[in-house]
């Protein structure tokens, strides 16, 4: 348990926990770990009346388990749920320093934030044969952003040593799903012969878009100069990797070895 407060700002709270769980001994367990984060903001925002906008909560629970089937087969797997929330931005851009204040020229009423989420699985077995060790890794990992008020704020001297210039994209959603998989075979033995083969695959989708678009703006008062739109982005891509590598000891010092792989993206 921590707690602390900021300059500024208010208090903050800090909570941490780890917690084993053995169901049959030497057998098969789970280890919980969490932590949770309310942070004070330091940063105002006058033209909303909003004091400290730049705080943040944050939650991370994390479960693995392993289970020792046998001497010569495991399985591993992790879950993540990771939770991030916040306000504005940790800079202040306005009158001094130590006032600590923030505003955007396109709309200075824009309450800025963000989320940042996702949820992340893993498995892994393997299973040891007399000289080699056979691995399978699987991974899926699914992505939530959110941003208010991404502001590119200066003022420029070609046209005014006070007017600000901005561009403000007034919101930016993201979403990601991304799976992979790899199948490895090692060799396991203290030869001086040793060896890997392996298959690796992967499927990304993303999609990212700005349901308000974006706006220009010149100076401190007045309607932006110009709105814009802001075009959606789908992307995706499969792709599969195959590799291999055998490496020589002659001596304790030196190793020889090559390796190959051979990948295709779509």
């Amino acid at each position: 348990v921590t707690a602390y407060s900021t300059q500024k700002g208010g208090w903050s709270e800090e909570l941490t926990g780890v917690f084993n769980v053995p169901v049959i001994n030497d057998v098969l367990a789970f280890r919980v770990a969490a932590s949770y984060k309310d942070k004070s903001g330091w940063i105002d925002q006058p033209a909303t009346g909003a004091k400290d906008i730049n705080n943040q909560e944050l939650s991370n629970i994390r479960i693995a388990g392993l289970w020792q089937a046998s001497d010569k087969f495991s399985v591993k797997a992790t879950a993540i749920q990771h939770r991030n929330e916040g306000g504005g931005p940790n800079f202040a851009n306005f009158g001094s320093v130590a006032d600590s204040n923030y505003r955007t020229a396109v709309d200075p009423t824009l309450s800025p934030g963000f989320t940042d989420d996702y949820d992340l699985y893993n498995l892994t077995a393997s299973y040891e044969f007399n000289a080699t060790v056979l691995t399978s890794n699987s991974s899926y990992i699914d992505l939530d952003k959110a941003r208010v008020g991404d502001s590119q704020f200066a003022i420029i001297p070609a046209f005014s040593s006070t007017q600000e210039t901005e561009i403000l994209i007034f919101s930016i959603e993201e979403s990601a799903q991304v799976f992979t998989q790899e199948l490895r075979l090692n060799s396991e033995h203290n030869g001086p012969l040793t060896w890997t083969l392996g298959l690796f695959y992967s499927d990304m989708k993303r999609q990212q878009r700005s349901p308000e678009g974006g706006a220009l703006r010149i100076g401190p008062v007045g309607p932006p100069l110009a709105a814009f739109p802001l075009p959606s982005e789908n992307r995706a891509s499969e792709s599969i990797a195959y590799f291999a590598d055998i490496s020589y000891a002659i001596t304790d010092r030196l190793t020889i070895g090559i390796g190959t792989r051979y990948f295709d993206d779509q």
